[in-house]
């Protein structure tokens, strides 16, 4: 059409406004809804919020599920984050946890603290965790090259893996685990996920003797420092997370930086616990908890300054503990570099992403 054609042209000649007013009689004549929405955002960029807000609302109901993030853009744009808010819930009313949590990041990016506050309790029931986040994705199995009955073994295995029934996965890949490494890798993992790290530490022993493959030497000393292991087993712990650095497993520094931070298996040493922890900034793995420790450890040397830095990096990374961090900091009037409202969405987001103790603050605050 030639007014659209005329329009382009004027858009990239940087005539908003121009643009703008062609792209609506385009719309008036057509009913094309992204002429609407073009036409609104170049009346914001013009200067002419209410004329673009005019036309960007006349299709609100439209139906058109390709434009919605642009129509909800837009309102963030115009500072209109209530009505950006009602615009999600109209748009989309079955919205997953995840983009409703998104929808709540961005809220506080743009500083609307209350109305971003609102969403992140909306995201605190029901929430559910995988309750280890090293342990290898499945799928790997059917990839081989094994008889019928192995590789129906290993598909059912995934699938009750996925579904976190362990003990029925764990008797699915017994029947793979004489003919398919993954099979006991897999058999390894479900063992650790049920508590049973004597029969992890054994498979995991026979895997690193076969493939001395480092993730296996990982998971080898998480199972000696698991909770439910002897502390005396540290040693072993400690042992093992070095060698696994050694194969180039870098899932290794945070749990290294614990080790030496708080005297498992050796000396506390907090110099090498804060070279491990930045190491795993510079690798991303686990870098949220690592930024979170490294505020730790400047907030006891008094540097409340480089701790709130740190807690700020981790909190980017939604890592809940370093949202915690920064409210209590705040409340002790030891970190000043953020506001109440903002200290308040913090500990809403950490009791979303699971954090009881937030949880608990944000209703003391709230009394």
């Amino acid at each position: 059409m030639e007014k659209i054609a005329l329009a382009k042209g004027l858009e990239a000649e940087g005539r908003a406004a121009e643009a703008a007013a062609l792209y609506e009689e385009a719309f008036n004549e057509t009913d094309e809804d992204w002429l609407a929405v073009k036409a609104g955002e170049l009346y914001l960029a013009a200067g002419d919020a209410g004329k673009g807000r005019a036309v960007i609302d006349g299709i609100i109901g439209c139906g058109n599920p390709i434009l919605y993030d642009r129509l909800i853009r837009f309102y963030f744009d115009t500072g209109d984050y209530k009505g950006a808010s009602e615009l999600f819930l109209e748009f989309f009313t079955d919205a997953v946890r995840e983009k409703r949590m998104a929808f709540a990041d961005r809220l506080l990016r743009a500083g609307a603290f209350e109305e971003a506050e609102e969403w992140y309790k909306s995201c605190i029931e029901n929430t559910s965790y995988h309750s280890y986040p090293y342990l290898s994705g499945t799928g790997g199995g059917e990839e081989e090259q094994y008889g019928y009955f192995v590789r129906r073994a290993l598909r059912k295995g995934d699938q009750c893996f996925r579904g976190e029934r362990y003990k029925e996965a764990l008797s699915h890949y017994a029947h793979a685990a004489k003919v398919s490494d993954y099979a006991k890798k897999k058999q390894a993992e479900c063992c650790f996920m049920l508590k049973d790290f004597v029969r992890a530490k054994k498979l995991y022993r026979e895997l690193v003797q076969k493939t001395d493959d480092a993730y296996f030497k990982f998971m080898l000393a998480e199972c000696y420092n698991s909770e439910d292991v002897d502390v005396n087993t540290f040693e072993d712990a400690l042992y093992w997370y070095e060698y696994a650095l050694e194969g180039g497993c870098e899932l290794v520094y945070y749990h290294l930086g614990l080790c030496y931070q708080f005297g498992r298996g050796t000396e506390e040493d907090l110099e090498k616990a804060e070279k491990m922890f930045k190491e795993g900034t510079k690798h991303k793995t686990d870098e949220g908890d690592c930024y979170c420790k490294l505020g730790n450890l400047a907030y006891m040397r008094g540097d409340t300054e480089a701790a709130a830095e740190y807690y700020r990096k981790a909190a980017r990374l939604n890592n809940a503990r370093a949202l915690l961090n920064i409210a209590i900091g705040y409340l002790n009037k030891e970190i000043r570099c953020f506001r109440f409202g903002e200290v308040k969405c913090f500990l809403a987001k950490a009791a979303a992403l699971g954090n009881r103790r937030a949880y608990d603050l944000l209703k003391e605050l709230e009394q």
